[in-house]
């Protein structure tokens, strides 16, 4: 699954109402793009990161 499928449904619960741990999760989830973002170099360097 990709990280678009799991964030979709904190973004639905936090749009619903009080739902503080969900609306944190699309910024986290963020995160994990940066890191993505940054290790997508050469084979050898996205296994030395892992």
């Amino acid at each position: 699954m990709c990280w678009a499928h799991v964030r979709w449904p904190f973004y639905e619960l936090a749009a619903a109402g009080p739902a503080p741990i969900a609306g944190q999760m699309p910024t986290r989830i963020a995160e994990f793009y940066k890191i993505e973002d940054d290790i997508r170099r050469s084979a050898e360097e996205r296994r030395a990161v892992r």
